[in-house]
């Protein structure tokens, strides 16, 4: 979606106008809907129901129900007798997650993935402005690139599964980045 975006805020300014209030407008007025949207939409009730919250569960559900015309719902959930026995490991904070050691790993390996794709997706933002040529078309092309390669990449997670599709980009990144190293930055 945001490569969506991209496109055509870089075909707004490029073919139609150079102004920026429109665009603005747009995006503030989006803001506002998401905002109400967000405020009026209910708790999921798996989320609910995994906390033990039966009250704002039978309320989500009933929000849920009035929105789609279906019937109320006014029983009671397999697990609500036990709601004063509350476990403590339903909750157990941030010292579990420290003393398990494979939690631990696995946080500091997805840590690193967002870390390296949020820095390399900004970078290619950025040394955009450098390139020669017009910002609105380098940026189009861009963005218009992104939308295989999104696509490319649900279908290789889809098929391969998360490892090789993060060894398989990564490395396509890597050599990427040593490509735009090694080659000029005169070179278009």
């Amino acid at each position: 979606m945001v490569s969506v975006v991209a496109i055509a805020t870089c075909a707004y300014f490029y073919c139609v106008s150079k102004h920026w209030l429109a665009l603005q407008l747009i995006g503030w007025t989006l803001n506002i809907l998401v905002v109400v949207a967000v405020y009026v939409m209910p708790e999921s009730p798996v989320y609910l129901y995994d906390k033990k919250e039966w009250f704002m569960l039978r309320e989500s559900l009933n929000t849920i129900a009035r929105f789609n015309r279906s019937k109320q719902f006014s029983g009671t959930f397999v697990n609500e007798a036990d709601s004063s026995e509350i476990a403590e490991t339903d909750n157990p904070g941030l010292s579990a997650l420290v003393k398990d050691k494979g939690l631990l790993r696995n946080l500091v390996i997805l840590v690193a993935v967002w870390v390296g794709s949020s820095f390399n997706y900004y970078l290619i933002n950025f040394a955009l402005k450098y390139s020669l040529g017009d910002i609105y078309l380098n940026t189009f092309v861009s963005a218009t690139s992104e939308l295989p390669a999104t696509l490319l990449a649900g279908l290789l997670y889809h098929h391969m599964g998360i490892r090789f599709t993060l060894v398989f980009l990564f490395t396509l990144a890597i050599v990427g980045s040593l490509a735009l190293t090694v080659i000029s930055v005169d070179n278009v």
